[in-house]
């Protein structure tokens, strides 16, 4: 993977580039919260086989930790606003419609960024997207007032705000994080990536790029990110893919009102995390859907 840089506003951002075959499809992957590209090594690997592909580190992650933090109220219109000044800069660059694509929150972002884009992006590829309805926030709300504890996502914002963030050395974080149910299924490249962009050292110690803080804010603030609406209006084609166990995708039935040429999927027997996990699986659902 290339390294390169983008100028979007003010601020420089760093985005991982793979050339794919020529006159290949043009791709960019939006990471999920807390993760970054570099994680995701494998998949892109596998989609660049037949796509050029782009994927960025959203601020506050990976190689983009050190721009403005977003701030209360506004992380998802911000990440909306970061996503269609980068694909503007692809549309420009490359001369042809870009395939936008994400898991988790890069997912609803590609949502909420489509409007923006509408002639400038081809397909929409969804990874299991965080979508919550009002219905599902105030039940939330509810059970974590009476102190249930399952379903365990009732409580992604509080967990992450109590992740640790501090090690000694790289191998230390290493060492823990492999050790944490929520990275059992993950071979070692994708957990050794993880680590690698998602962790910098300071002088004393090792800590993340995306502080638990910033998650936490991000896992809080989805709840209130009512797209139902906006899905039904979307005009770009559109693949969706859901986990079997655990989706966020609770507005997924919005999905059959699209007008567009839509694809809705769930892929059997797969977590969250799918696109980590079922790299390979996914990487060939995306192609023999996207590529005509």
């Amino acid at each position: 993977m290339k390294k390169l840089k983008f100028k979007i506003g003010d601020e420089i951002f760093y985005v991982w580039h793979i050339k794919g075959p020529v006159s290949a499809p043009i791709l960019h992957w939006f990471h999920a919260n807390g993760l970054n590209a570099g994680t995701y090594e494998n998949l892109l690997m596998e989609l660049s086989t037949s796509f050029t592909v782009y994927a960025w580190d959203a601020r506050a992650h990976g190689l983009n930790s050190n721009l403005t933090l977003p701030s209360k109220h506004t992380i998802f219109e911000q990440y909306t606003k970061d996503l269609v000044g980068l694909t503007n800069l692809l549309f420009e660059k490359h001369s042809t419609p870009i395939i936008l694509a994400g898991h988790s929150l890069g997912a609803t972002i590609c949502i909420k960024a489509e409007k923006a884009l509408r002639g400038k992006i081809s397909h929409l590829v969804l990874a299991d997207p965080v979508l919550f309805t009002p219905f599902v926030t105030k039940v939330s709300q509810i059970l974590r007032w009476l102190k249930f504890s399952k379903p365990k996502n009732l409580y992604l914002a509080q967990n992450a705000a109590k992740r640790l963030n501090k090690w000694p050395t790289k191998k230390d974080a290493l060492v823990y994080l492999s050790e944490k149910n929520l990275f059992k299924n993950w071979d070692d490249r994708s957990i050794k990536n993880y680590v690698k962009y998602g962790t910098t050292d300071t002088i004393k110690h090792v800590h993340l790029r995306c502080p638990p803080r910033v998650e936490s804010l991000i896992f809080e603030e989805s709840e209130y990110e009512f797209l139902a609406k906006e899905i039904t209006q979307i005009s770009t084609d559109t693949h969706v893919y859901l986990a079997a166990k655990g989706s966020p995708a609770f507005a997924k039935k919005a999905f059959t009102k699209i007008k567009k040429k839509k694809i809705i999927e769930i892929l059997e027997s797969t977590s969250h995390l799918f696109p980590i996990e079922e790299y390979r699986r996914f990487s060939a659902e995306i192609s023999k859907n996207t590529i005509s």
